[in-house]
């Protein structure tokens, strides 16, 4: 039986492209926003125009701090930040979970 597994960096960057993953994203600090998304890309950026001013100040400090990947789902195209990814002190974080 196919058993859900918890996502690490490099099983998304290796093994699920263009494969489903399952993001359970927080709001502030519960996790409770779960969706299926099909990964993209595994080598992108989050675009500049829809960073917030906080992520945009990261960016100045480091150019990498918006490196994520791109996933696509029912609500269309999406990006999401390594910097958040299984991240407990963010408010944004989020975690990926996909099948074996």
């Amino acid at each position: 039986m196919n058993q859900l597994n918890k996502l690490s960096r490099q099983d998304i960057e290796t093994k699920y492209l263009s494969k489903p993953i399952l993001i359970i994203s927080s709001d502030n600090g519960s996790d409770n926003i779960k969706k299926w998304y099909i990964v993209s890309d595994v080598n992108t950026i989050m675009p500049l125009h829809m960073l917030t001013s906080e992520e945009s100040d990261l960016y100045d400090q480091d150019k990498s701090n918006i490196e994520g990947i791109e996933v696509v789902g029912v609500d269309g195209k999406g990006y999401l930040m390594w910097i958040y990814f299984d991240n407990n002190d963010q408010d944004d974080s989020w975690k990926a979970f996909g099948y074996e």
